[in-house]
């Protein structure tokens, strides 16, 4: 099943009750861990920890069985990288702008916000790849995603404060 962009495997087909190789039955998903969803007819289709009870209705089938089951988060793909504006020796990647980059599941864009891993870092001078952290806007659904990025740190031109002053040399 496909719900929210996100696959799923569920145990039992949606809804499922009625009568197979001459036995009737009944289907209920309830909510397991901590996941709110009231027992119903109906399968879950957002991430959480479920059970699954069949049972059977007919007298000649009076028993059932719960199956547990997980629906997990999405890891979504990013497809095309956020740039990050350039910065001077010194600053901090928080300085830096992000913009840009795409994220995708199922062929749908995900939306969100990237962010540095750690925005603290004042890295040395010249590009290297910096950590930046895709951060989904539906977290109940999406995980997060880290992905490396180049990042350019301008070198910069000292100024000189104060000259130093000579001593006269005698000899």
């Amino acid at each position: 099943q496909t719900s929210q962009g996100y696959a799923i495997a569920v145990p039992a087909p949606n809804g499922v009750s009625g009568v197979s190789a001459g036995f009737a039955f009944t289907t209920i998903y309830t909510g397991r861990e901590g996941t709110t969803y009231s027992a119903s007819s109906t399968a879950p289709t957002n991430p959480g920890n479920y059970s699954v009870t069949v049972t059977g209705t007919a007298a000649a089938f009076n028993s059932s069985k719960t199956v547990n089951f997980t629906i997990a988060k999405a890891t979504p793909t990013v497809s095309a990288l956020p740039t990050a504006s350039a910065i001077q020796y010194g600053q901090a990647l928080a300085s830096s702008t992000l913009g840009g980059g795409t994220v995708l599941y199922g062929g749908n864009a995900i939306s969100g916000t990237f962010s540095f891993v750690n925005g603290s870092i004042a890295p040395n001078a010249g590009t290297a790849n910096q950590d930046v952290v895709f951060s989904p806007a539906d977290s109940s659904l999406f995980n997060s995603v880290i992905v490396s990025i180049p990042v350019q740190v301008n070198k910069i031109t000292p100024v000189l404060v104060n000259a130093p002053v000579a001593s006269t040399i005698t000899y």
